[in-house]
């Protein structure tokens, strides 16, 4: 009857229109409710997968970064062949060939770069001793296609600016194949030390063909080795570097053998030593270990190279402790590897 006395009432369909926005408006803020419940489990989902998305990238990342602690082992594998299973000790490298290796991963420096380019050096080589103890170039080409062959004598040096062991002589007993040599050069001039042996100071040399003059048959190079500007070791190689004699700083001939038995018959003393241990000594001056090369060619002296990981730090002594006794004069600075052991290493910019 109540109902039926409303229906009736001027206020009746007014209030139902209310009532049906108030139901609608309900169910809408439920929806809304619901809705933003739903709204902040996909941002939460959203994020989580955001966040496990970054994990897994970042493994992968580590996975395939080369970082030096990777350099490490892979040097230690190459090291170990030929030191009787033995590894550097990277933590507290102590013999020669220990720091050597540390070195060259952890300490290269701009000069150590300027010095080992052949080009740049020469520059340095003329302040320091003059023009005359470097070996004249005939040309600088940047690739093998561009070299003239017509151009050049006879007789010749053919090598790369930026790394060690692309030297080719070119003589009468060595006659010149350009095929051959082309193959050699497209390899050499696409090798780069940094990312081949971990000498890192190799990473910025850009690589050059360099064609010096050939000095001649009656060339002898002698390696001097020295810490702190001050001389040690000499030695010299024969046969084809199949043999080494190693000598004190007075060219005494020492019972050592450096990865190649001794050549007894062969004990020449530079006709200029005394000259050779004049530059050597300034050469050497304000590094903590460096091996200069130098040639006598018929008492004249020329400059080869600055050399900073001899033997790319893998040459072997007999007997073993020469190693350790050679390693206690370098006073080697190892403070970075704390500070970049789990880094990224950069092998080639």
């Amino acid at each position: 009857m109540l109902k039926k006395i409303i229906k009736k009432t001027f206020l009746y369909k007014p209030l139902k229109a209310i009532l049906k926005k108030l139901r609608k408006l309900k169910k809408n803020i439920i929806l809304k409710k619901e809705e933003a419940k739903k709204l902040k489990e996909e941002k939460r989902r959203l994020r989580e997968e955001k966040k496990e998305q970054q994990k897994r990238l970042k493994e992968e990342y580590l996975a395939n970064l080369f970082t030096y602690e990777k350099a490490e082992r892979i040097i230690n594998e190459r090291y170990s062949k030929k030191h009787d299973s033995q590894v550097v000790d990277f933590s507290n490298p102590l013999t020669y060939t220990e720091k050597l290796n540390y070195s060259k991963l952890y300490n290269p420096t701009k000069k150590k770069s300027l010095l080992t380019d052949k080009i740049t050096v020469r520059d340095w080589i003329k302040k320091k001793i003059g023009e005359e103890y470097l070996v004249p170039i005939i040309a600088i080409y940047d690739s093998f296609e561009n070299i003239d062959f017509k151009r050049l004598p006879k007789e010749y040096i053919i090598k790369c600016s930026h790394d060690s062991g692309s030297t080719n002589i070119i003589d009468k007993n060595h006659k010149l194949d350009k095929q051959e040599l082309s193959k050699k050069f497209d390899y050499y001039l696409n090798r780069n030390l940094a990312s081949y042996n971990y000498e890192m100071h190799y990473r910025d040399i850009k690589p050059h063909i360099i064609i010096e003059e050939n000095l001649g048959a009656n060339v002898e190079e002698y390696k001097f080795l020295c810490f702190n500007g001050k001389l040690y070791y000499i030695w010299q190689d024969f046969d084809n570097h199949t043999t080494r004699n190693v000598y004190d700083s007075n060219f005494n001939l020492l019972d050592i053998e450096l990865t190649y038995p001794k050549n007894k018959e062969r004990l020449k003393k530079p006709t200029k030593f005394e000259e050779m241990k004049k530059i050597v000594k300034k050469l050497s001056k304000g590094f903590d270990q460096v091996r200069v090369d130098l040639y006598d060619v018929d008492g004249k002296i020329y400059f080869n190279e600055m050399t900073f990981t001899s033997g790319n730090g893998m040459s072997s002594f007999k007997p073993s402790e020469i190693d350790l006794e050679i390693g206690k004069l370098w006073k080697l600075n190892t403070k970075k590897r704390k500070k970049l052991l789990h880094k990224e290493l950069i092998l080639e910019k």
